[in-house]
C-alpha cells in the first residue's frame, strides 16, 4: 500500500514475504502493491481476473482519521471506511480470507501514540485501526513468549540454525505483546463507525460484563471488536540489507496467520474441496464448540503503544475473548482439523 520503490527494500513487506514462505513452504506467494489507500487496493484487487486465495495487510490508520492519509474527495472518514468496507464485503464475496494486523500502539492507535489524554488531532483518546476493525476481514493481534522459570523441552527434533547464533526461547507461555518488554503494544478495541456482526454477540456481550472498561465515552461497545485471534508477535528474526535483525509487531503475527490459513487451503484443494473465505466468523462459532482449539495468553492489557504507557486501554483477563488478544492464540492442529473437516 503506497509508493513501492523496486530499488529499495521495505522492511515490512521483507517480514512478510519472509515468514509467509517459511511458514507455507511451497505455497505460491503473490505481492501486491498499489500507490494509494485502502479503496484504490480494494477497488483493483476486485476487479482483478486472476486474485489470491488469501490477502496478507500490515497497514493500517486510525479509523477516524483515514481522510488524513487517503484523497476522500471531500467525504469523511465515516464515509470512507463505509465504501471501503464495501469493497472488502465483496472481496470476502469472491471466497478470499483476508487478515490484518490489529496494530502496533495499544488501543491509543497511531494517532495518539504518545499516550496522550486528547489525540494529535482532537478527535479522541483511544484510535481503533482501519481496516482492523471491517467486519469484513480477521483481525489479528500479537502475543510474546513470556521468561519461564522451568526449562521446558523442546519440540523441535533438532536445533535450528539461528539457534546456534542467537539466544532462542524455550518458552510456550504467551502474554500479551506490549511495551516496554517489547519493542510494540498489540492493539485492539472498538471501531467508531461500524457496527458489531451478530457473529460476535456472544464473545463480546461476555466479555463487557466481565471486566472493568475504560470510560464509555472513549469507545462505542455495541461496534465492531477486534482482534480475532493473536499469534506470536515478539522478536521474530528477519534478513534485511545482509544482515539479521529482530523485529515485533502485529505485522509478524499477521502474514504468519495467514500463511497458517495458506496451508489449511491446500490441504482441502488437495481433497477437492474449496478455500475457507471469511475465517472470522468460523472462529467464533469454533469457540463455543470447542474452545481449547485456542490458547490462552496469559492476562495483561493494551494501554501502552510504542513509545509510553497510559491509563487508558482494555484489558484481557486470559479468558474468552477481549480486545486485546481476541480469543486467543490458534492450536493449529486442532484448527485446521475443524477447518479442513468443513464441507
Amino acid at each position: 500500500i503506497g509508493p513501492f520503490n523496486y530499488e529499495k527494500a521495505d522492511i515490512e513487506s521483507t517480514l512478510d514475504v519472509q515468514y509467509a514462505s517459511a511458514v507455507a513452504d511451497n505455497i505460491t506467494m503473490w505481492f501486491w502493491t498499489v500507490k494509494a489507500w485502502m479503496l484504490d487496493f480494494t477497488q483493483e484487487f476486485f476487479n482483478a481476473d486472476q486474485i489470491p486465495m488469501i490477502i496478507s495487510i500490515s497497514w493500517g490508520w486510525s479509523e477516524n482519521m483515514q481522510c488524513s492519509i487517503a484523497n476522500c474527495h471531500g467525504a469523511t472518514s465515516e464515509t470512507y471506511v463505509s465504501r471501503v468496507n464495501v469493497e472488502w464485503s465483496k472481496i470476502a464475496g469472491r471466497g478470499v480470507s483476508v487478515f490484518t494486523s490489529s496494530g502496533d500502539n495499544g488501543a491509543y492507535g497511531p494517532t495518539n501514540a504518545y499516550c496522550y489524554k486528547q489525540d494529535y488531532y482532537g478527535n479522541g483518546v483511544l484510535n481503533p485501526l482501519f481496516p482492523s476493525d471491517s467486519p469484513f476481514v480477521t483481525s489479528v493481534g500479537a502475543t510474546m513468549l513470556l521468561s519461564s522459570n522451568k526449562t521446558e523441552p523442546s519440540t523441535v527434533p533438532s536445533v535450528p540454525f539461528v539457534c546456534t547464533t542467537h539466544k532462542c526461547s524455550n518458552s510456550t507461555t504467551e502474554g500479551v505483546c506490549s511495551y516496554p518488554a517489547a519493542q510494540i503494544t498489540t492493539g485492539g478495541g472498538f471501531s467508531v463507525y461500524t457496527p458489531r456482526p451478530s457473529w460476535q454477540n456472544t464473545a463480546v456481550e461476555k466479555y463487557l460484563q466481565s471486566t472493568t472498561l475504560p470510560p464509555s465515552s472513549m469507545f462505542n461497545k455495541e461496534n465492531r471488536g477486534f482482534p480475532d485471534i493473536s499469534v506470536l508477535g515478539h522478536n521474530y528474526l528477519i534478513y534485511f540489507y545482509d544482515k539479521f535483525r529482530a523485529v515485533d509487531g502485529t505485522s509478524c503475527s499477521t502474514p504468519v496467520m495467514a500463511a497458517m490459513m495458506g496451508l489449511i487451503n491446500d490441504r482441502r484443494m488437495n481433497a477437492g474441496k474449496k478455500g475457507i473465505g471469511h475465517l472470522a466468523p468460523l472462529l467464533y462459532k469454533l469457540y463455543e464448540q470447542k474452545a481449547s482449539v485456542f490458547r490462552s495468553v496469559a492476562a495483561g492489557n493494551n494501554k501502552c503503544s510504542e513509545a509510553c504507557c497510559g491509563e487508558f486501554g482494555f484489558e484481557s483477563s486470559g479468558k474468552g475473548w477481549s480486545p486485546v488478544v481476541g480469543l486467543g492464540s490458534p492450536n493449529f492442529p486442532e484448527l485446521e482439523e475443524f477447518l479442513f473437516n468443513l464441507p
